[in-house]
């Protein structure tokens, strides 16, 4: 059943649920962030190059590969997929590829861009989609 206002109270009747409405938006937000920001990892991890040849360091910039939080406030979140360590001085020259020192550059291995296009195409849905499903 409906509640019942005065007319001196409809102001604050009407913040109150848009003030709900704003929090249920935000959790659904966040946690689209994360759960897209897993499932990016994955591809990046799925396209991110191995060293073919048999020695000890095999998979190691692959395992590397991490999300975290970079910024997070009541309204917005920011993840970051990173390589850890010392691995981190790879990215840049298997992205864009380098020049080798007996003359000539390599091939660019671009893993990072994937990750990148299934953020931009699927974060606004998979917000939408949860913030439908939270209303319902």
């Amino acid at each position: 059943m409906a509640k019942k206002n005065k007319v001196s109270q409809l102001e604050k009747a009407i913040m109150n649920c848009l003030e709900t409405y704003s929090d249920e938006v935000t959790t659904a937000a966040k946690s689209a962030v994360d759960e897209i920001s897993d499932e990016a990892l994955k591809i990046v991890r799925d396209h991110a190059p191995t060293d073919k040849r048999k020695i000890k360091r095999k998979g190691k910039y692959k395992r590397s590969l991490k999300t975290r939080t970079m910024y997070e406030s009541v309204t917005e979140k920011k993840n970051v997929i990173y390589a850890s360590g010392d691995e981190y001085r790879l990215t840049h020259l298997l992205e864009n590829g380098h020049a080798l020192t007996k003359g000539g550059r390599t091939a660019p291995q671009p893993h990072f861009k994937y990750g990148d296009d299934y953020i931009n195409k699927e974060l606004l849905k998979r917000t939408i989609k949860k913030i439908e499903i939270g209303r319902a």
